[in-house]
């Protein structure tokens, strides 16, 4: 899903920037005859035109910086339980607050360097939280 989005928000950032291009291109057009010496045709539109261009900017602009790319969450899927361990580690080591949403919580009682990291983090004072559909029976 979250690839899918990352291609629609290319798809908006490819047709904002083709479409300023163009009302880019049609100002010049429409002032080339100016230069050479024949006089301007009257554009009733410019103000729209420009007023869109600038309009289009600043969207993109705040498409980037609401849903910028790299902020985008990542889904990983591991096909061997050691790869999905080893994901886990980085990722809980990686973060200044960690959320994992998870079925099951048997990765964690099966690592102990995990646990160790996760203990580690709750003594720092980091914001740790693990989300499964049942209640886990503390051990």
């Amino acid at each position: 899903m979250q690839k899918i989005l990352k291609h629609v928000i290319y798809v908006f950032l490819g047709i904002f920037g083709i479409t300023a291009a163009m009302c880019l291109v049609a100002v010049a057009f429409t002032w080339w005859p100016r230069a050479q010496g024949t006089p301007a045709p009257s554009l009733p539109y410019l103000d729209w035109l420009l007023g869109s261009v600038i309009a289009e900017v600043i969207g993109v602009i705040v498409l980037i910086a609401k849903k910028g790319v790299k902020y985008l969450p990542d889904v990983e899927i591991d096909k061997t339980e050691q790869d999905t361990l080893r994901f886990m580690q980085k990722f809980i080591d990686s973060g200044s607050s960690v959320t994992i949403v998870s079925n099951r919580v048997a990765w964690l009682r099966k690592s102990e360097p995990i646990a160790n990291d996760i203990g580690d983090m709750a003594r720092r004072g980091t914001l740790l939280e693990i989300i499964t559909p049942l209640p886990v029976a503390p051990e």
